[in-house]
């Protein structure tokens, strides 16, 4: 079994470094590498649901959720603003979600963590949370509202609607 292990840590090692140079030669950089990879991992849970770095199980009755005048779409991963659509990752709809549901609220980066991966399953969660926040932000920029996402230093983040730099 440990030499079966040992093969498999190779294959995949091999296998990455392959694929890390490939995106390199595309301009692909670390933390889009990693949001890529975390999402595509995701979506490859070897039929055990207990290894989903996501928690989908969440609100699946509530597919739409609505503060102000933005909209997210959890069952299509959209979100819409001022008639304007943009498409996000699963896990950034898990976090916009939850800031949503605690608009104007601080919520806390162990709350945060907890919602968006399966903390005991994966090895660095915190470089999936750092990644996971970077690229919502990045992808609500077409709606021109990626800085309602306010950082509380030393607590979490904050959706405060409507509220620019």
């Amino acid at each position: 079994m440990a030499d079966e292990q040992s093969q498999i840590k190779e294959i995949i090692k091999t296998s990455l470094k392959n694929l890390i140079e490939t995106c390199l030669q595309l301009g692909t950089t670390q933390g889009d590498f990693l949001a890529i990879l975390i999402e595509v991992l995701d979506e490859y849970n070897f039929n055990d649901p207990g290894l989903s770095l996501g928690n989908r199980d969440r609100d699946k009755n509530q597919i739409l959720l609505t503060r102000g005048d933005m909209t997210l779409d959890s069952e299509r991963n959209q979100v819409e603003y001022q008639n304007k659509t943009v498409d996000i990752f699963p896990k950034n709809a898990l976090l916009l979600r939850l800031l949503m549901e605690r608009a104007e609220e601080t919520v806390s980066h162990r709350e945060i963590i907890d919602h968006i991966t399966n903390w005991s399953k994966i090895e660095k969660p915190w470089a999936s949370y750092w990644v996971t926040v970077s690229r919502l932000r990045k992808q609500l920029e077409p709606l021109g509202i990626n800085t309602w996402i306010k950082t509380v230093t030393g607590e979490g983040y904050k959706l405060q609607l409507g509220k620019g730099d």
